[in-house]
């Protein structure tokens, strides 16, 4: 079986901001502070190392921009070079501690943060890996299951889902504290969402298997994911990757 990797992307300013905020990076290619009319779709061997990323700046109109796209800058140009888990960390700290000194330096940029999730592919494994609260997901069995690990308030009803939170207890950037990268080992073929809370906060996972279950194919299950939280009134920015390594959808 060839294996391969499909990427499929979409970032969007949503219904209500007048910017966007969100970065994504995909094979070293980087997307940031624009909004798409329409998702892109990249396919590749995956003969070496690809990392695959969203992240969500926080911070106001220029410090969450600026956090995200250098994050997402970063990782286009040195993740792939990650040899696993604790490598991959190291340089995601790293990144946290160039933000906390790029806002030193230029007080405009004071409380600048980024929340972070991915997927590290080499040709023997798959890694995903969170700071904050954008996700990764699983789609198995046609079950949408969590991997990532949200930073964020725990509250609600016990065995329910947590209520929608703009709280995050740490991110990349801002706070100068020590962060703790979450990592972990997952299947090595499969399909994964990468996603920032504009989706996450308005769209139940319910509602995003069965969109991601029905598609046609992926560009449409990016679109109708998209529609579902603009639907919900789109409030916050908005973007969404599939991941789909080896086989037929």
């Amino acid at each position: 079986m060839d294996d391969r990797l499909v990427i499929t992307a979409l970032t969007h300013v949503g219904a209500v901001r007048d910017h966007n905020e969100d970065a994504v990076t995909a094979a070293g290619l980087v997307i940031s502070e624009i909004s798409m009319a329409e998702p892109i779709t990249c396919s590749l061997p995956l003969s070496r190392t690809v990392l695959v990323a969203v992240a969500d700046g926080l911070g106001g109109h220029a410090g969450g921009e600026v956090a995200a796209a250098h994050t997402v800058g970063v990782l286009a140009r040195q993740g792939a070079a990650a040899d696993g888990p604790g490598e991959l960390a190291g340089l995601i700290k790293d990144i946290d501690a160039q933000l906390t000194a790029l806002a030193a330096q230029h007080p405009f940029l004071t409380g600048m943060a980024t929340t972070l999730a991915g997927l590290l592919f080499t040709p023997d494994a798959t890694t995903w890996f969170n700071v904050g609260d954008s996700r990764v997901y699983r789609l198995e069995d046609r079950f949408l299951g969590q991997l990532s690990v949200d930073d964020s308030p725990r509250g609600g009803e016990p065995g329910a889902p947590p209520p929608p939170t703009h709280i995050v207890t740490q991110v990349i950037g801002g706070s100068g504290r020590d962060i703790d990268v979450h990592t972990g080992a997952d299947e090595r073929t499969g399909c994964w969402l990468l996603c920032t809370d504009g989706l996450t906060d308005l769209v139940p996972v319910a509602d995003m298997e069965e969109a991601l279950n029905t598609a046609d194919d992926d560009s449409q299950a990016v679109k109708r994911l998209w529609a579902l939280a603009m639907n919900a009134s789109g409030r916050d920015n908005i973007t969404i990757v599939l991941a789909r390594r080896g086989g037929e959808r």
